[in-house]
């Protein structure tokens, strides 16, 4: 830094591939991130990840100036929660509530400040329903026969991965074998390509949760949002 020059934070643009400041020209930065799914304790995953996510709210505020609305994703309706909750004899999304609880106490005492806005996907089914609805009548995403709705990755080409780099620059095998070993479950003869993922997954009817009309994207029975697809519509939300 030259004396007397400003300090500033620049930020390498995973899109551009730029390297490009962090201010406040153009208005408060809309920063999205992928909570937790809340079936169990957190883990030092959750620690590095979200530490991490804070030094740089920080550095962006504090060095580049910049206002930050953080919205975080909490995904607390998943086979995962379900699972668990059966197990400890409790409804899911008592345990999702408790489980969440426990990952911001344990977030404060890391140190870590709490999102502008946390967003649940149990509070925006309808919503999500509708944006998968969207995704397929667009051509990006089709149904199953077991009512299961996917992403069809292929439609992108070469884009898919492309903010993951190492993993956008491999042959689309490759990314698939590597989808598979990372996710044994989420291998599936339904899908038209091991890479494609799930949007709404047709597999628990539970009296938790209830009956969701999936009508509008051509699916016939209860379901549970996908992870992928709760983040995805955040994103585009917030």
């Amino acid at each position: 830094m030259l004396a007397g020059r400003m300090p500033t934070l620049e930020l390498r643009d995973a899109s551009t591939k730029n390297i490009v400041p962090v201010n406040n020209d153009a208005g408060p930065l809309k920063w999205y991130a992928c909570g937790p799914t809340v079936y169990d304790a957190t883990h030092l995953g959750h620690a590095r990840t979200y530490v991490t996510l804070d030094l740089v709210r920080r550095a962006a505020e504090t060095i580049g100036g910049a206002t930050i609305d953080f919205a975080m994703g909490v995904t607390d309706i998943d086979d995962k929660i379900i699972k668990r909750a059966a197990e400890l004899g409790m409804e899911p999304l008592e345990l999702a509530r408790v489980e969440e609880a426990n990952f911001f106490e344990d977030l404060e005492r890391l140190g870590c400040r709490e999102p502008t806005l946390v967003l649940r996907v149990s509070e925006h089914i309808e919503d999500i329903v509708q944006f998968t609805s969207e995704v397929v009548e667009q051509g990006y995403g089709y149904t199953t026969t077991d009512g299961s709705v996917w992403f069809d990755v292929a439609k992108l080409g070469t884009a898919y991965g492309a903010f993951a780099e190492g993993r956008g620059t491999s042959t689309a095998a490759a990314q698939a074998a590597a989808l598979i070993e990372e996710d044994p479950a989420s291998a599936s003869d339904n899908k038209r390509d091991q890479r494609d993922f799930a949007l709404w997954k047709a597999v628990w009817k539970s009296k938790f949760y209830g009956a969701f009309d999936l009508n509008a994207i051509n699916a016939t029975s209860t379901g549970v949002v996908s992870t992928r697809r709760g983040c995805g519509w955040f994103f585009f939300r917030f």
